[in-house]
């Protein structure tokens, strides 16, 4: 079964690198729309965990990858840029980046036990230097949807703090193993106790594509699947220091 889930796995880096080498903005383009074809309604639920070093081989393959590392090192591997982070709103919540609507992570805290929480804490996406995060690429792929409706209102937002960098799937199971919160023989991650130690995790590119969707062994058992699709930080405590609306998406 685990060679199963290795296979998989290869199948996505082949996706990644099937066209020819873009640039970045396209070669982000083509990572969303490949990752995001990885849900936790598509991948087989029966697959066994990984071993964190073989993902990790394949990643370093990755020619797709190492492209967009050679503009944008910090997306694909850290460390995290706190002068490029963008904040996006759609129409389902369209206030600006404010401490008064941040939700610190507590033992309480509804959906706490999570891979990727969202009524906690707040995400982040680094721009690149051309303007774009990732988060916003995704967008992009589902423009018209009522997922994601219209506007986008998109902030500059820079920040300060200390963060975990999360570039490989052996960090990745590291992080959880260290921090275990279990739950039905799987390990989550203890956003609670991570919150003690960082103020944000940063997911590069490099180790949502050798995580997506795939459970992990550790010395302490597997780690539940994680689905963070794009490059993002995942901030644990309220590190901003200034927001500024740069843009709004109408059509």
């Amino acid at each position: 079964m685990a060679y199963r889930a290795l296979e998989t796995l290869r199948r996505r880096f082949a996706e990644l690198d099937a066209d020819p080498l873009p640039e970045t903005e396209s070669g982000l383009a083509c990572f969303a729309s490949v990752m995001g074809s990885y849900t936790n309604t598509s991948m087989p639920e029966d697959q066994a965990a990984l071993v964190p070093a073989d993902a990790d081989e394949l990643a370093a393959e990755c020619r797709l990858l190492n492209v967009i590392a050679r503009d944008e090192g910090g997306l694909v591997s850290g460390p995290l840029d706190h002068e490029r982070q963008h904040w996006i709103a759609t129409a389902r919540h369209s206030w600006p980046p404010r401490r008064a609507h941040f939700i610190e992570p507590t033992s309480t805290s509804p959906g706490r036990r999570s891979t990727k929480p969202f009524n906690i804490g707040m995400f982040t996406s680094t721009a690149t230097r051309t303007g774009k995060s990732s988060w916003r690429t995704y967008l992009d792929l589902y423009s018209g949807s009522d997922l994601y409706p219209l506007p986008w209102r998109t902030w500059l937002v820079r920040t300060a703090g200390s963060v975990l960098e999360i570039s490989s799937a052996q960090q990745w199971a590291d992080l959880v193993q260290a921090y275990p919160d279990r739950e039905a023989g799987l390990i989550y991650p203890r956003w609670t106790d991570i919150a003690k130690d960082y103020d944000g995790v940063h997911l590069t590119l490099r180790a949502i594509a050798s995580t997506q969707g795939f459970s992990f062994t550790t010395p302490s058992g597997s780690t539940a699947p994680a689905f963070w699709d794009v490059e993002s930080t995942f901030w644990l405590r309220w590190c901003v220091t200034s927001a500024d609306l740069i843009d709004i998406t109408t059509c």
